[in-house]
């Protein structure tokens, strides 16, 4: 079975892939190319900044490089998360990369993965699983209703909601995807449930809990501003939209294989 967890765009025609099955690429998101530089590693997320693609994976696993494709890949410079996994990667506009994952570390680099802080920033014992740049700042999502932000890897701060009342329904639930419109941030968890707001520093954020995901884990979300919609994938092939910021969903069809 193909299985990939992590996609990203290069904004110039070219989609990569990645995943326990390795790698692959695509021009038009229909037809894709596997590569095999991860083939027996489990890689979690991609991302594409400035020419450079990055990609993280269990075990301490970080790779960077600047072919167009993604065909070949680098390991990066040693990344400080022993034998924790790697969850997530982002980048801002002036270059900035974090890369973040199990018992809550985070580091980060300025070159693409050439070097990276040395020790390793470590946020507690808890674990980051998906990180955005909101325009202006980090903002990073995780377990037992951890959310924090902030302008690199050794400033983070806690949001309200992992200090007090609870993200998400219930008790320690971990948060599995985050995204942002400009205006109202969409978080999803492990058991289907939806969390909304404008402000990180709300307490408590909105809380959805849509019939539409089940109790399938949500496992990220995209907003997509041509469209105007929020984009929700979901274990067992399900996909949600949202025209009103998170507080309902319609269902789509996946096709089966798709993916």
């Amino acid at each position: 079975t193909t299985e990939y967890k992590g996609l990203a765009y290069n904004g110039a025609g070219v989609f990569v892939a990645v995943g326990p099955s390795g790698s692959a690429w695509s021009t038009d998101g229909e037809t894709w190319t596997a590569e095999t530089p991860f083939l027996g590693l489990n890689m979690n997320d991609v991302e594409h900044y400035g020419g450079t693609w990055i990609a993280v994976g269990n075990v301490n696993q970080c790779f960077y490089t600047t072919d167009y494709t993604a065909a070949t890949w680098t390991a990066c410079a040693t990344s400080g998360f022993g034998a924790n996994a790697i969850n997530t990667t982002v980048a801002s506009p002036a270059g900035m990369w974090l890369v973040a994952g199990n018992t809550a570390r985070v580091n980060q680099t300025t070159d693409g993965g050439l070097t990276m802080l040395s020790p390793v920033e470590d946020y507690g014992s808890g674990g980051w699983f998906d990180s955005i740049w909101n325009g202006s700042q980090f903002v990073l999502i995780g377990r037992d209703n951890m959310v924090h932000s902030g302008l690199d890897a050794t400033s983070l701060v806690v949001e309200s909601p992992y200090q007090s009342t609870r993200l998400w329904s219930g008790a320690l639930i971990d948060g599995n995807a985050i995204a942002f419109d400009g205006t109202t941030y969409v978080a999803g968890s492990q058991n289907g449930h939806i969390a909304h707001t404008t402000s990180l520093s709300a307490n408590p954020w909105n809380k959805v809990i849509p019939t539409e995901f089940g109790s399938n884990e949500i496992n990220g979300i995209i907003y997509n501003a041509g469209l105007g919609m929020f984009i929700a994938v979901a274990d067992n092939a399900t996909l949600c939209t949202s025209t009103d910021a998170g507080a309902s969903w319609t269902p789509s069809v996946v096709p089966l294989g798709a993916g």
